[in-house]
């Protein structure tokens, strides 16, 4: 998951160090190919950690797309504005072979039950309906870009049904800095 949150940051455009960071929080999905049940605890005083439960509520294969924004609000008051950086909605079979995610994969192979990439085969294919956990992952300040203007990040991945324009799931993560 620090992948995805350094991923977030890396984007952001360039005005003042934070010398602070907390690991926010998690809106989880309750419906739709993506359920999930995640929950930041803290770990020490510095370091945060994200676990929980994904549910995967049928076969990604090539009937889902996938599409990653991320907004920040820089007076910290949740009026988010949305930041040039995305992946755009792609086939999910795409998003989880695009470099983004195999930087994210690495993590969550080594801290969750999630189906693992096999030779010759899309990841995406491996992801079959099921419920996979995470451990809790700590996540290291160190990994974040300094010099990027404190704030509230609010990192999103979106799920759509092949076809339509409604969301089917939506996760957002969210990251302070200060």
């Amino acid at each position: 998951m620090k992948n995805l949150l350094s991923i977030v940051l890396c984007v952001v455009g360039v005005q003042a160090w934070w010398t602070e960071f907390e690991l926010a929080g998690v809106d989880n999905s309750e419906e739709g190919i993506l359920k999930s049940d995640l929950k930041v605890t803290r770990f020490n005083k510095t370091t945060y950690t994200l676990g929980g439960i994904i549910e995967i509520t049928d076969n990604l294969e090539q009937d889902y797309d996938c599409e990653a924004k991320s907004a920040v609000s820089r007076q910290g008051n949740n009026q988010f504005t949305f930041l040039p950086y995305k992946i755009s909605r792609d086939n999910c079979c795409q998003f989880f072979d695009s470099l983004y995610f195999r930087l994210l994969e690495k993590e969550l192979a080594e801290y969750s039950d999630l189906p693992k990439r096999e030779n010759g085969i899309s990841l995406c294919n491996t992801y079959k309906k099921g419920v996979y956990t995470l451990k809790p992952d700590p996540v290291d300040k160190n990994i974040f870009v300094k010099y990027v203007d404190p704030g509230t990040y609010r990192g999103d991945i979106m799920f759509f049904r092949k076809g339509s324009a409604e969301i089917s799931s939506i996760v957002s993560v969210y990251l302070k800095l200060y």
